[in-house]
């Protein structure tokens, strides 16, 4: 694909609309002004040539997949990222524990469950990262299984 990014001076005109229409009338020799965003007295100019579709953020094509649907305290649980569109991406994992982000360290591709996940929904958000933007798709669950505690009435039979 033959975009072109560029860091053109912004001098001489009253608003971005203006620049970009000044753009647009010199043809810049069959490419396509896209957008334009001035910064302080610079304007960043992408542009494309007629035929070519407008790059977007990345796509998730293939959904996350996490490598076990059970878990146990102390397993290590696996995230998939999936298959995404949008050329070159960077990927982030953040582990969530009944959709909600766990803070401690969770960032990695692979989580070691902890006692606080027992009996809980583990997820892996992943967000795929290009030069336009960013997207994010959720992983299946893991349920955890419950870790039962002499005393906690969890378990046990009917008292007398």
């Amino acid at each position: 694909m033959a975009w072109q990014y560029k860091l053109l001076p912004f001098t001489n005109f009253a608003t971005v609309e203006e620049f970009e229409e000044t753009l647009n009338g010199f043809g810049a020799d069959g490419w396509e002004v896209i957008s334009v965003t001035q910064s302080g007295n610079k304007a960043q100019v992408i542009m494309k040539r007629p035929n070519e579709s407008v790059p977007g953020a990345p796509v998730n094509v293939e959904p996350p997949t996490l490598n076990k649907t059970t878990a146990a305290v102390e397993d290590d649980v696996g995230c998939d990222p999936g298959q995404w569109e949008g050329g070159t991406v960077q990927m982030a994992f953040q582990w969530r524990r009944d959709g909600v982000e766990i803070t401690d360290q969770a960032t990695s591709f692979t989580y070691r469950v902890k006692s606080a996940d027992s009996g809980r929904a583990l997820t892996c958000a992943c967000t795929a990262t290009n030069d336009v933007g960013s997207t994010t798709a959720i992983s299946n669950a893991c349920t955890v299984a419950q870790v039962i505690t002499e005393g906690s009435g969890a378990a046990g039979g009917a008292g007398r």
